[in-house]
C-alpha cells in the first residue's frame, strides 16, 4: 500500500508509504452493481436507505482503485486493459484518463488534486497532474526495486494508522509485508 502523508498546516506534502497489501483486488464495478435487497440483514447498513446504486461502466477486464476528486468525478483502473478511466459526475460520460497506465491498480488524490497511482507493472508510485503529466515519485527502497505496488492511500494526517497486514506479495523484490515511508526530500524513514 502506498500512503501519502500530508501533515503541514499549509497543505505542503510531507511523505509517502508504499506496500502491497492485498493478494486479490476487488471489482469496483461489481460493487456498484450490489443492490440493497441482495444484502443480508447484517450488511443492510452498508447502503443508505433509499440509495440507488447504478453501474457507471461495464465490460472491463479487471477494475480496481476507485477514487473521487474534489469535483466528484470518479477515477478507477482497468488493470487488464492498462487504462485509468474517469467518470464525469456532471454528465455521466466516461473517458480514458491515461493509457498506458503502467497497469495501475490503486489510486487516490493528494491535496493539490494530483492523481496518485500505484503503477504495478512499472513497480512505481506516480503522481499524475491535471494536465496528465506523469511524475515518478517512488521506484525503489534500499537499492531494491518495488515488486508490483498495489494500493495507494493519501493520508490526511501523520497520526493515521500505517500498519497494514501484507499479503506475502511484498513491495520490494525478495521482501514481504512492509510499509516504506518516503519524505518529500527523497529520504526514506523506517520500515513499519
Amino acid at each position: 500500500m502506498a500512503i501519502l502523508s500530508d501533515s503541514t498546516a499549509d497543505g505542503a506534502f510531507s511523505g509517502f508509504d508504499l506496500c502491497r497489501t492485498w493478494a486479490f483486488g476487488f471489482s469496483f464495478v461489481a460493487a456498484l452493481l450490489l443492490s440493497a435487497y441482495s444484502c443480508s440483514s447484517a450488511d443492510a447498513n452498508l447502503i443508505l436507505p433509499g440509495a440507488h446504486l447504478e453501474a457507471v461502466s461495464e465490460g472491463h477486464a479487471h477494475t480496481e482503485g476507485p477514487s473521487v476528486d474534489a469535483q466528484g468525478n470518479l477515477f478507477f483502473t482497468d488493470y487488464g486493459n492498462n487504462v485509468i478511466i474517469k467518470w464525469n459526475a456532471a454528465d455521466g460520460k466516461l473517458s480514458n484518463r491515461l493509457t498506458p497506465s503502467g497497469n495501475a491498480i490503486g489510486t487516490d488524490f493528494d491535496r493539490a488534486g494530483n492523481l496518485i497511482v500505484a503503477a504495478s507493472d512499472k513497480g512505481e508510485l506516480w503522481s499524475i497532474a491535471t494536465n496528465k503529466k506523469v511524475t515518478v515519485l517512488l521506484s525503489a527502497y534500499g537499492g531494491k526495486v518495488f515488486n508490483g505496488p498495489d494500493d495507494v492511500w493519501v493520508r490526511p494526517d501523520v497520526d493515521a494508522d500505517r500498519r497494514r497486514p501484507g499479503d506475502g506479495g511484498g513491495c520490494v523484490a525478495g521482501d514481504n509485508r512492509q510499509l516504506v515511508h518516503m519524505h518529500r526530500s527523497g529520504s526514506y524513514g523506517a520500515r513499519v
